[in-house]
């Protein structure tokens, strides 16, 4: 089923108040004009967007500073998820014609990836889970991780002192693991696993806009924006009746992992767009 009456607006909070831009205006019932491009992926490095928001007040302008989070929501007919959640980088206020536009980048986690550090010793028998957790939870954010799972312990002793992401991406390679920050949580699994066993159907039917493209890094599709689409989550694409030959449609069709996805839109016109690379999904 297509969706229709594409929406969106954001949250952003100081350290002294919230500014809760979802209100419709009275006057025009609509909200803030406010444009977006966010790009989400499944490797550690964090996720980052950019928006425009128009005619804002001076003082929220002048009181939306660098180090304040963002939350921007997205969806269609009056129903609204997360796209992306994070902490602002630049700001950046300027009037070119008549409307004030407020430019704003943010990184997912980015505060704490870039400035927590780590150090510790871990004696030979260490369990893995231990370590892991520690390095984890360092970031000072939600985490959710595999780490009760595994039962191995680390091959060695070891000793850490520097950036919990550096120490966390040499431990979790050598581990066959991998992680990633996610709307302000900590992600841990293994390499490749999905987020959960549920599949996205991806067709005509649910804003397939195109015949998806195959390329040397997997599958790319185009379709409406869709919040549930996320990094690791597994989509099924049934791409049948777009008019291209049974081969090239058997080579795309079936399940996929996403590996990252950008979403895009506007809500005074713009097309309102997910832009996804994913690669074959093998159970197990």
């Amino acid at each position: 089923m297509r969706l229709f009456k594409p929406d969106c607006y954001a949250i952003i909070t100081t350290e002294s108040v919230r500014f809760d831009l979802s209100p419709v205006s009275e006057k025009t019932d609509r909200r803030l004009d406010l444009s977006f491009n966010v790009f989400a992926t499944s490797g550690s490095e964090p996720n980052d967007g950019e928006c425009v928001i128009y005619n804002l007040t001076e003082t929220t302008r002048n009181r939306i500073t660098e180090g304040s989070k963002i939350e921007l929501y997205a969806g269609y007919d009056g129903s609204y998820k997360l796209i992306s959640i994070g902490d602002i980088e630049t700001v950046n206020n300027r009037k070119p014609l008549t409307d004030w536009a407020t430019t704003i980048t943010w990184g997912d986690g980015v505060r704490a990836y870039v400035e927590v550090n780590f150090s510790k010793s871990y004696k030979e028998g260490v369990k893995l889970r231990g370590v892991l957790d520690d390095l984890t939870s360092s970031f000072g954010l939600a985490v959710d991780t595999i780490s009760h799972e595994l039962t191995g312990l680390l091959n060695g002793g070891l000793s850490v002192n520097g950036k919990t992401k550096d120490i966390l991406n040499k431990v979790t390679k050598d581990y066959g693991l991998e992680w990633s920050i996610q709307d302000d949580e900590v992600r841990l699994r293994r390499q490749g696993d999905p987020i959960d066993d549920e599949a996205i159907v991806i067709s005509q039917e649910t804003g397939l806009l195109e015949f998806p493209q195959i390329t040397d890094k997997g599958v790319d599709f185009v379709c409406q924006l869709n919040p549930d689409i996320r990094p690791r989550k597994i989509v099924n694409i049934k791409s049948t009746g777009l008019g291209v030959d049974s081969v090239l449609e058997d080579k795309v069709n079936g399940f996929q992992i996403v590996e990252n996805i950008r979403f895009s839109g506007d809500n005074f016109g713009g097309a309102f767009q997910s832009k996804v690379r994913c690669k074959q999904y093998n159970e197990g």
